[in-house]
């Protein structure tokens, strides 16, 4: 999965019909950057990979809430959560996204050294998503679940259902897999996917 990941934001810079960055800008292309060198068999791959590999990730990583959640109980897990997750994400979002977009302002026409591009980027903005958009939501998703799954009438729920899931593992995968892509990710990548 992680492979799959990588290839489509290696495949999102030569995708035919690719729109550079421009005006000194460095969210209004289709990628941070993008090469001259385009090829239409990474729309299909982009097109294939996106619909389902990030919803997997999300599905995957909400299986393993409840076990979390029985262990530690809900504060310490949310307390955990933020610390892995909303402490990197903030920090992330002063290095690495303004990092991977200098070279997008650069090639848009951007001259401003990196120092005063990264003071206008996190006081003024915009503030793309970056790569690291998939924390936050991820986040959201975690703590949500966990959330739902504290009250009583839920955990009885999670726990007859993960009963099922013992029993029809392929049916149940399945069905976790449209859940997870239909209700969760695909209105969060229709709002959001356009910083992405």
């Amino acid at each position: 999965m992680i492979a799959l990941v990588v290839l489509q934001h290696v495949a999102l810079g030569y995708m035919a019909g690719g729109e550079a960055v421009s005006g000194g800008s460095y969210t209004n292309g289709s990628a941070p950057v993008v090469d001259m060198a385009q090829w239409s068999g990474f729309n299909v791959i982009v097109t294939w990979t996106n619909g389902f590999f990030m919803p997997l990730m999300f599905l995957l990583s909400g299986l393993f809430v409840r076990p979390s959640l029985a262990r530690k109980g809900l504060r310490q897990y949310l307390i955990d959560r933020a610390v892995r997750l909303a402490l990197p994400l903030l920090v992330g979002v002063a290095t690495i996204v303004p990092l991977s977009y200098y070279a997008a302002y650069l090639l848009s026409g951007g001259g401003d050294s990196l120092v005063s591009f990264w003071k206008h980027m996190v006081t003024v903005g915009p503030w793309p998503s970056g790569p690291l958009w998939f924390v936050g939501a991820l986040l959201v998703f975690d703590a949500a679940l966990a959330m739902v799954l504290a009250q009583d009438r839920a955990w009885h729920f999670a726990r007859r259902f993960g009963q099922g899931l013992d029993r029809i593992p392929a049916g149940a995968w399945l069905m976790l897999f449209i859940v997870a892509s239909a209700v969760a990710y695909l209105p969060f990548q229709l709002a959001f996917g356009k910083s992405h």
